[in-house]
This record gives structure tokens, C-alpha cells and sequence, in this order.
């Protein structure tokens, strides 16, 4: 799992920083996924956290949800919920 924040070109081709952190990490399937996060760091870090443990419980179980995340998913806003 890793957490940073990209880069772009501006109209005036000037580096820019996106405001929102991104999370990369293999899923279940070990596919590379780089989803934007949030504008916090933290809440960044934790959310690549959870779904590193989600895709870990999901590999050794065969499909299940861990249900100490439960909770947390249903926290979760809808976008991100909906892609996980």
C-alpha cells in the first residue's frame, strides 16, 4: 500500500500538486488499483490500511467481509464504499 499525492501540467505548463491524496494497492485479484482518497493524509493512510486487511481477510477466507471492518465501511462515504 502506498499513499501520495500526483502531479499534473497546468494550462500554462506548470507542475501542479492534486489536493487530494491517492491510495495504491493490489487487490484480491493482485491487480495495482490507484484510487483518490481524501484531502487528509491521515484519513488517506487509514483508509489504505482497512483495505489492506480487507483484501488480506477476502485472500484467506474466499470471499468474506472481516467483520471488525463492518462498521467501517458503513462510515465510509458513498463514492468510495460503492468501489469497494
Amino acid at each position: 500500500m502506498r499513499v501520495f499525492k500526483s502531479t499534473y501540467k497546468d494550462r500554462k505548463g506548470r507542475t501542479r500538486e492534486t489536493s487530494r491524496w491517492y491510495v495504491e494497492f493490489h487487490d484480491q485479484n493482485d491487480i495495482l488499483r490507484r484510487w483518490p482518497a481524501f484531502t487528509s493524509k491521515a484519513a488517506t493512510e487509514e483508509l489504505g490500511r482497512n483495505i489492506a486487511k480487507m483484501v488480506g481477510y477476502h485472500r484467506a477466507t474466499g470471499g468474506k467481509i472481516d467483520p471488525a471492518l463492518e462498521k467501517w465501511l458503513a462510515t465510509l462515504p458513498a463514492d468510495v464504499r460503492d468501489k469497494l
